[in-house]
């Protein structure tokens, strides 16, 4: 650890800024993963499966990019994703399974199993629901 701090004294102005400056992108970087997996391992924990209501479809150069919204205890919630090819489904007002958080409902992640069946839909309960059910 005392060498580096030696060699980055012996460094340029230049390089002392561009060597901050990297690690500084490097920590965001890192901060972005940590923070994602924190996401990740919450949602698998305490998620919670609800139903989302695509409201836009936008097109871009690398793929369609969807815009949802979904209510959760009165208050609107909106997001946006970009699917993998072949997502179903594709079109304005279709709703799809979304799992979030209850404690932190802007925490979501879209599932890609295809559009949300009336059955359903009627019967979403208040909190959602721990897991998807069927329509039987």
């Amino acid at each position: 650890m005392i060498k580096l701090f030696t060699v980055y004294k012996t460094w340029s102005l230049e390089k002392k800024i561009a060597g901050v400056g990297l690690s500084l992108i490097l920590f965001f970087l890192l901060g972005l993963f940590v923070s994602k997996q924190i996401g990740n391992r919450q949602l698998a924990n305490n998620g919670r499966y609800f139903i989302a209501e695509i409201v836009k479809i936008g097109r871009a150069k690398n793929g369609a990019h969807y815009y949802i919204q979904y209510q959760y205890k009165g208050e609107v919630y909106k997001g946006s994703f970009k699917p993998d090819f072949g997502f179903v489904p594709n079109k304005v007002g279709a709703y799809i399974f979304i799992r979030f958080l209850p404690s932190n409902p802007e925490v979501y992640r879209y599932l890609d199993l295809g559009e949300v069946p009336d059955c359903l839909r009627l019967r979403l309960p208040k909190e959602g629901w721990s897991n998807i059910p069927n329509c039987d």
